[in-house]
This record gives C-alpha cells, structure tokens and sequence, in this order.
C-alpha cells in the first residue's frame, strides 16, 4: 500500500472522521430547502467525490437547485454533501479546494483518501487482463468504501434526526422526486433500496455481463471440464465451477491444443489474485450488495454502519463492501428496482430511441450532463447515447 494511502487508512481506523483543523470549514447549507416540519422526511444526498471532478458536483448542485420546488411540494428535506478526500494527499491544487469550500459550504472533506492507487501493470497480468480487477484487490482499503462509512458517522453526529440516506455517485443523475416518492411508498426504517446485485464473484473478475457464464447445456471443452471439476475438488482460490471455466476459457481462448499442464500454468496467476480476495472476504461469492450509481438506507442501516464503522471490511470494490457491512443485519427490508430504470453510459454505446426516461443515469461527465437533464421540468432524457442496465 502507498505510504500516503497507509497514513490516511491509520488515521481512519485512530477514529479522526471529521477532519484536520485546517479542513472544518462549513459555511451555510444551500441545499436545505424548507424549514423543519415534523410530517416531512429529513434525507441526506451523500456524494462521495474526488477534487477533480469540480464540474460534476457543479453539476449537481444545478440540478438538486432546480429540482428544489418539486421537493419542497412533495413534503421532503433535503440536504446535499459531498464527502471528499484529503486533498493535501491527492495532489490537488490545495488552494482551489479551499475556494471551492467557501464558496458552496456542502463540502465535508475528511481525512480519507481522494482516490485508490493505480492498478500495477503487474496485477493486471496476473488477472488476466480482467476488466473488473478492482473487485478483485484487497491490498489496500477502498478511497470510496472509507468515505461512505465516514459520511453515516459524520451524519450520526451532525444531522441525527435524518430518516434515509440517498447515495449518489459523482456521475449519476437522479430524479430525485421520483426517487423519494419510491422511499415513501415502501415507508421502512430498514430500507435498502437500490439496483441490486446478486452473489457478485470476488475471486474471478468478468462474469454475466460479458457473456462468459456457460450455459448448462452447451458443450464445454472436455478437457477444461476436467480440469476445472478436479480443481475445484482441491483448490481453485476460493473459485467455484463456473469462474474456473470463465479463467480456462482465457486461457484457452479458441486453442484446439489447450491440455491440462497448459490450464494449470496459465490459471496460476488468476488463482494467486483470487485466492487474496478469498482469504479476505472469506467466500467467493458477495451478499446482495447494490450498484453504486444510487442507492437508499433507511435510519436503521445507517446508524448500524456508523456505530461499528471501525469494525467492517474497508479492502476491496465499494461495490461490494457495502453487502458485506449489511449481511450481519437481519430483517432488512431490500427492495431492488427495475433494470432499466437505471441507464449506464459506456463509451460508444447507445439507447433505444422513444425509450421511457430513466431514474438514474450514470456514468456521465460534465459536457453530456446538459443532453440528458431538463432544468425546466426536472426531468431526464433518454436519446443521446448509453444502454438499459442489465444483469
């Protein structure tokens, strides 16, 4: 781990949430919209953001004022922050920080940090090329992860009459009325609500979503069945049937002459970064976890992830980190939204044209924000480009 990463985790852990002296600089919120009214539910907009990304929370910050009246009409208090890292730490030009926090006052920065370190060309090699190694490491605690569990504690002790959380990433445009209009119809103070993921693999990165799991009754190569039914009967890293076959299928990739000494040699550097995540997280599969463009806690999660925030696992993808944290609550109240409802923006992708508008787009940056948000109506547009989230 970077040493400036190892001083900011030690910090984290020694319990200094709220920041160094230099940082506690909190002008009026300019988010809050209405005066308190015991009928009207009080919920936070958590936004973890990195400094640079200055024209996405400008973004924001228009949309969430533009939306302000609907809000007001429907009966909710609503609050914006962005939680931020140290930006002593992350090479960001100290001085514009501290403009940006006078000038907005919706800033908390703690003393987290900003972003994760690089991904070395090395680990990237040893998975293979995986587009989704990160859910892979654990070498290190997770910039996001540290700073969502700081911003429930931060919460607990600023703003303790709030009633739900509303996560956000820093690219995610929401219709926010809509959004909360889905809180108050289910009411629960055990809400987890969200688009959410089922048994997420944390030992093999890639999975359903590029096409790779087998199916049961397609014809697998014999000799990659045959190594991935004995390793899995001595050691895979933690991988079950079908991630042996997705990191064979690598392998392979098409070879007629693939043979077993072959698979045994290639998958050795797969199985070295996933039996790490394994060891840590102690399974291969991850608990029910949302996406991370948007997600809502009722009260109840939410103070449980504040009081025992020195107690859960910080390593690895926020992605997943947050079923973990959850896993130990019972009667959770999970509510998972429709899939296309929540439209991703890849590179180079695009949308159906007459599509229904989502309630979340993600992905975005500031130069597309204007395309797809309707400051008159508060509404988003669907046409510019991205794809319905599918599982």
């Amino acid at each position: 781990m970077p040493s400036r990463q190892r001083d900011g985790f030690r910090r984290y852990r020694s319990g200094i949430w709220g920041l160094s002296a230099r940082w506690a600089l909190f002008g009026p919120c300019l988010w809050k919209l209405v005066s308190a009214d015991p009928r009207e539910l009080r919920v936070q907009v958590n936004i973890p953001s990195a400094w640079q990304n200055l024209g996405l929370r400008l973004q924001l910050r228009r949309t969430l004022g533009r939306c302000g009246r609907q809000l007001q009409a429907d009966g909710y208090l609503v609050e914006q922050l962005f939680f931020m890292g140290n930006p002593e730490t992350s090479g960001f030009n100290v001085e514009e920080a501290l403009r940006e926090i006078q000038a907005f006052g919706d800033l908390v920065t703690l003393t987290a940090p900003d972003v994760d370190p690089p991904v070395s060309a090395e680990m990237i090699e040893q998975a293979s090329g995986d587009p989704d190694l990160e859910k892979l490491i654990v070498g290190w605690p997770s910039s996001v992860g540290m700073r969502i569990a700081a911003s429930m504690v931060w919460l607990l002790h600023n703003r303790p009459d709030f009633d739900y959380v509303v996560h956000l990433s820093d690219s995610s445009l929401a219709r926010l009325p809509d959004l909360l209009r889905e809180v108050s119809r289910h009411d629960n103070s055990s809400l987890v609500l969200g688009w959410l993921k089922e048994s997420t693999s944390l030992t093999v990165a890639g999975g359903a979503q590029d096409g790779e799991v087998p199916c049961e009754n397609c014809l697998e190569p014999p000799e990659q069945v045959r190594f991935c039914l004995d390793m899995i009967q001595t050691s895979m890293a933690g991988m079950d049937y079908r991630g042996c076959m997705r990191v064979a299928a690598r392998c392979c990739n098409g070879a007629s002459d693939c043979g077993y000494d072959d698979l045994l040699e290639c998958s050795k550097p797969a199985r070295t970064v996933g039996f790490n995540a394994a060891l840590y997280y102690g399974t291969a599969l991850a608990p029910r976890s949302p996406h991370p463009a948007a997600w809502v806690l009722g009260r109840r999660p939410a103070e449980f992830v504040a009081e025992n925030s020195h107690d859960l696992r910080m390593r690895g993808a926020s992605e997943v980190l947050l079923g973990f944290w959850l896993a130990a609550l019972e009667d959770l109240h999970f509510v998972s939204l429709p899939l296309g409802q929540l439209l991703s923006i890849p590179e180079g992708a695009s949308c159906a044209s007459g599509a229904a508008p989502p309630l979340v787009v993600y992905g975005l940056d500031e130069d597309s924000w204007p395309r797809w948000f309707d400051e008159e109506t508060c509404e988003i547009h669907c046409g510019w480009g991205g794809r319905l989230e599918e599982d």
